[in-house]
């Protein structure tokens, strides 16, 4: 009997054939590295995600292979994959993702070349700082894809799409058809729970690794990654300050409910600005923080408003009760709705005329006398 891992390398040997390889934390042999890198500016390494070693597939498929690529994701606090890396530094060598690696082979290309920005250089041209480096884009091919200062790319999920999906029994028994596949890119993978390649992206929540690698092939052909521009982060510092300081200035000088409008109006804004900038410009403005601080300095200027508001009133009840009875300032700030112009006409009893005439001369007897 042939050894069938024999027979599977020559068939990879045959075709257009990614194999791929995971990052790992022990020794082991470097993966195979069919491609070229090319740099624009400075070293990228130290701004890449390091490791020490990787875990490969059998030498056997490697050598038949026309790529390798890294599957491995970027996870976020929450668990949620939202960026994936494009290039990964193994041994101090450059290595491409698996989605990076499919689309140099299909388009026929040789190498990869990665534009690096760096301010602060030294005599040899190098930045003294990596922390003054920014990896700007990767040119894969005729495709040049923006990426984050680490290489990665954001991905604008789509809802899920059966179409993407070909079972392999509908491919094995020859019932989808040699010309349906021509022209395609296909990622081979695991949808089986037990498997454990189950990730989580924002839109569809549970969804198999191979779709994530597949999402990202597609945005970057078509163009339709998630970007944050470089003015981004200025922007919003810029609008941080100036909601800020709207927020203290109308919270001090306007009542509580006008104060409360113009706040509820500045949220509004960066909230929906960055919806549009998302929805319809794919740009990544985050409002988040913005928000926060401004609800913050609304409520400092509240409490401001409020210690002001405890001073005049400490001011006006003291100032009163040297002229006016102190019971009578006390009945004054509880019901200020009394305390209005003309007086006040309606009907009473002679025993509240005795009432009220009691409590008028206890008021005249308690206000001070001057000789």
């Amino acid at each position: 009997m042939p050894d069938h891992d024999v027979t599977f390398a020559a068939a990879i040997a045959r075709g257009n054939v990614v194999t791929a390889f995971t990052v790992a934390s022990g020794a082991s042999s470097p993966p195979a590295a069919p491609f070229r890198i090319a740099l624009a500016g400075p070293d990228p390494a130290p701004l890449l995600s390091s490791y020490p070693a990787a875990i490969t597939t059998l030498p056997g498929l490697e050598a038949g292979a026309r790529g390798n690529g890294a599957i491995n994701f970027r996870v976020s606090h929450d668990g949620v994959i939202r960026q994936v890396p494009l290039l990964f530094s193994i041994a101090g060598r450059i290595y491409p993702s698996l989605a990076a690696e499919a689309l140099r082979i299909a388009q026929g290309a040789q190498n990869y070349v990665i534009k690096v920005v760096g301010t602060g250089a030294g005599d040899n041209m190098e930045p003294r700082d990596h922390r003054s480096r920014a990896i700007t884009a990767v040119r894969i091919g005729r495709i040049t894809v923006p990426t984050d200062s680490q290489g990665q790319v954001a991905l604008h999920y789509t809802r899920r799409v059966p179409e993407r999906y070909v079972p392999a029994w509908r491919v094995l028994d020859g019932s989808k058809s040699q010309g349906a596949l021509a022209g395609h890119i296909f990622l081979i993978g695991t949808s089986a729970q037990g498997l454990q390649d189950l990730r989580f992206d924002p839109v569809n929540g549970i969804v198999p690794g191979v779709e994530i690698h597949a999402q990202a092939i597609e945005q970057m052909i078509q163009g339709s990654l998630l970007l944050r521009p470089d003015w981004a982060a200025p922007v919003e510092v810029v609008f941080l300050l100036v909601a800020a300081a709207l927020a203290i200035v109308l919270g001090a000088r306007l009542g509580a409910i006008y104060s409360a409008l113009s706040v509820a109006l500045l949220l509004g804004a960066a909230i929906l600005g960055s919806w549009y900038a998302f929805a319809e410009l794919g740009l990544l403005l985050d409002p988040a923080f913005a928000g926060f601080t401004v609800v913050a300095a609304y409520l400092f200027a509240s409490v401001l408003r409020l210690i002001q508001t405890e001073r005049e009133r400490h001011f006006v009840r003291s100032a009163f009760a040297s002229y006016v009875s102190p019971n009578l300032v006390q009945h004054l700030l509880a019901n200020p709705a009394s305390l209005r112009p003309g007086g006040e006409r309606r009907d009473a009893t002679l025993d509240e005329l005795q009432e009220l005439r009691g409590r008028m001369s206890l008021a005249r007897h308690a206000a001070p006398t001057t000789g």
